[in-house]
Order: structure tokens, then C-alpha cells, then sequence
């Protein structure tokens, strides 16, 4: 057996050069670095598009057109999972919405948001629907700028407005409207439909419409279509939004039908809501709709938010009793949105 002195002064002892040593050093480190590369990019967030690889990578929920026998053209796609780069904002419009809550303020709120050139997205109490009110003009004015793609005439025809007609319904916020006596063509309806929310407009609207051809811009999207006779239409605000979403990828009108559509909701009227908080040189194509009773009432806005190169789609939907106090709430939810994003 050899002596402790003996191991001590190296005798049967191999040494490792001091150059393989740095190398191995050098290897282990390096698969370290790629080891934690590898981890953190799988579970990075995009700051741009708040996604994650793992997201991405997730099979899409498709609606495709399904009217042709060898096309199936994409009129919507959604990433199945919330984005995680958003989870902080979702909580602020949870706290927000806690404390309007416990202060009475507010009964039910719920939210949608949509980065819309990457399709992340976060939505809060989807299970709730409200009543369409006003919403339902979106649907109406894409319906006949459909049946103008292939009849483009239907948009020159002329309808006028009686005092005879039946009442229509009576709102908080209302603006101009048109007026009884003068011929209107239906473009020009169109605009003072979605513009002022004017529902003598509507009115006429609704009675030159093809039924089944307006239900089918409902299922087409799949969403449950309404009786127009019901009055009670209720709508989640997921759901609503997809109209706003077919209108900015021009995937259910053509291009120059979508543009038109978004020209006119951008110069919608109504200010209390979510623009209200917003820069006044925002651009923003939005509607509301507003709905009240003896015992509720509820205020509903969607909107496309021109930020920059990140344009978002917020869709707010409150029921409470009085339209006001909602459109503060609304607004006040616009403004953490503007504010994470801009930040």
C-alpha cells in the first residue's frame, strides 16, 4: 500500500492538463447558457405581440366560409389560450371592476380585448350576455353592404320616413336623425344609423331587410341568431366583437365594403364611453348600444383603437341602473387599457 507522503507527493497519480480542465469548464457553461436560452425563450413574451412560443404552437379555432365546393376562404381565427403578457392588466380591470361593484356603482361588467395584428387576447366574465340594443346596427349595416357586392344598386335606392311609422325606441344618448318627408338612400341611412345611432333610420332599414339573408350574418360567424321580434337579444361581448374582427381583416365583406363600414363607425358620435378618456386625435371605429328598464339598465360599447402599429379591440358590456355612472365605469376601464398599452 502505498503512504499517505507518498500520494502526497504525487507518485501514481495522473495528472489532468490544465487546458482540459478550462475546456470542460467552457462546455458545461455553455450548455448551461443553452439550456436556460432554451427554457426562457419557450416562455418568453413577444413585447410586441404578447405571445408566447407555447401559444403559438396551440391548434387555431377556425370559422372558414363553407358556401364553395373546393374553397373554404377563413373568416375568423382564434388562439385558443389567453395571452400571458396581459394577465396583469386583466387584474387591474378585475380590481376596477370589484370596487365599482361593492360600490354599487355597477352590477355586471364584462370585457374582451384583442391585440388585432397578432390575435392575443384576454377576456373577463364572458358567461355574462346583455341585451344587443344599438349593437345590432352593426350586423344590419353589414348585411346589406353584402347584398350590395353583388347588387350594388341596393345602396342608391331611396326610402323615406312617416310620422305615420311606428314609434321606435327612445334613448338616453341620442343625437341628430333624420327627418320625416325626405328621401334617404340606403347608404345614407347607413351612415346615420351607425353614426348617431339613429333609430328612425333603423327603422326604415329594418323593413326593407331580407330576414334569413341578416340571421345568416349572425350564424356565419357563429353566433346564435336573434328574433327580431325579441327584444331581449342578449350577446356576449367575445361574441359581439367578432364583427368588428371580420370588418378589419375584410374576411366576410371585401375591401372596399369593410373600409367603408369602418370609416363610418369611426365617426360615430357617442363619446361617454370608452373614448372618453382617450386622446381626442385617437382614431377609433367604436358603436354602443344602450338597453333600460324600470329595474336595469345596461350600456354596451366595441371599439377598434387605432394605437400606432398596435391596434386593439376593446368591448365593454356593463348592466347597472343608471347609463351614466356606467359610461364613467366604461370609460375608466378604456383608460387602464390606453395606459398599459402606451406604456
Amino acid at each position: 500500500m502505498k503512504s499517505i507522503d507518498t500520494l502526497k507527493k504525487g507518485k501514481g497519480v495522473k495528472h489532468i492538463p490544465i487546458s482540459y480542465i478550462i475546456a470542460f469548464h467552457s462546455i458545461l457553461i455553455s450548455i448551461t447558457i443553452f439550456l436556460y436560452w432554451f427554457y426562457t425563450s419557450s416562455t418568453k413574451i413577444n413585447a410586441q405581440t404578447g405571445l408566447q412560443v407555447d401559444e403559438i404552437s396551440l391548434p387555431m379555432r377556425q370559422i372558414r366560409n363553407s358556401d364553395y365546393n373546393f374553397i373554404k376562404p377563413l373568416r375568423l381565427t382564434d388562439i385558443p389560450k389567453e395571452s400571458s403578457y396581459f394577465q396583469s392588466l386583466k387584474s387591474d380591470i378585475n380590481m376596477l371592476i370589484f370596487e365599482k361593484q361593492k360600490s354599487g356603482e355597477v352590477n355586471k361588467v364584462s370585457v374582451y380585448f384583442r391585440i388585432m395584428n397578432d390575435g392575443s387576447w384576454f377576456c373577463i366574465n364572458n358567461e355574462n350576455h346583455f341585451r344587443a340594443g344599438s349593437l345590432l346596427k352593426v350586423p344590419i349595416m353589414i348585411y346589406y353592404l353584402k347584398q350590395a357586392e353583388s347588387h350594388p344598386s341596393i345602396l342608391t335606392k331611396k326610402m323615406r320616413y312617416s310620422l305615420s311609422d311606428r314609434v321606435v325606441p327612445d334613448m338616453t344618448f341620442k343625437e341628430e336623425s333624420i327627418k320625416p318627408g325626405v328621401d334617404y338612400t340606403i347608404k345614407e341611412l347607413i351612415s346615420s344609423m351607425i353614426m348617431f345611432s339613429d333609430n328612425y333610420a333603423t327603422s326604415l332599414l329594418n323593413r326593407d331587410m331580407n330576414t334569413d339573408e341578416f340571421f345568416k350574418v349572425f350564424t356565419d360567424l357563429g353566433i346564435v341568431k336573434p328574433q327580431l321580434s325579441d327584444i331581449n337579444y342578449s350577446i356576449s361581448a367575445t361574441d359581439y366583437s367578432k364583427f368588428f374582427r371580420v370588418l378589419y381583416s375584410a374576411t366576410y365583406l371585401n375591401a372596399e365594403s369593410s373600409e367603408f363600414a369602418l370609416t363610418v363607425l369611426s365617426n360615430s358620435s357617442f363619446k361617454e364611453g370608452i373614448l372618453k378618456t382617450l386622446p381626442e386625435n385617437l382614431v377609433v371605429a367604436h358603436k354602443f348600444g344602450e338597453v333600460s328598464d324600470i329595474t336595469n339598465s345596461e350600456l354596451s360599447e366595441c371599439a377598434i383603437v387605432y394605437l400606432g402599429d398596435h391596434p386593439y379591440l376593446l368591448s365593454v358590456m356593463i348592466s347597472g341602473n343608471d347609463l351614466h355612472r356606467e359610461a364613467i365605469v366604461m370609460s375608466e376601464i378604456s383608460a387602464l387599457v390606453y395606459k398599459n398599452l402606451k406604456e
